[in-house]
């Protein structure tokens, strides 16, 4: 039997590039587990984000400024 995970991983990823070239989009994605323990997966960067690490925070340690209106 085929990882599955694998191969849902690599569809979403595959999915993911297609579209933002075809929309020539600077759209950043990110896809949550569903389980609620194994974080974030920056489907940019192909790097998974702990759990215990803050999405603001790991934007701005990338470079990105976060505004957030009251």
């Amino acid at each position: 039997m085929e990882n599955q995970f694998g191969l849902e991983t690599d569809f979403l990823m595959n999915c993911w590039r297609n579209a933002k070239e075809k929309a020539q989009s600077k759209m950043l994605g990110f896809l949550e587990s569903s389980d609620g323990e194994s974080g974030m997966f920056d489907l940019d960067n192909n790097f998974v984000i702990p759990f215990d690490v803050d999405l603001d925070e790991y934007l701005r340690s990338h470079g990105f400024i976060i505004e957030k209106e009251n």
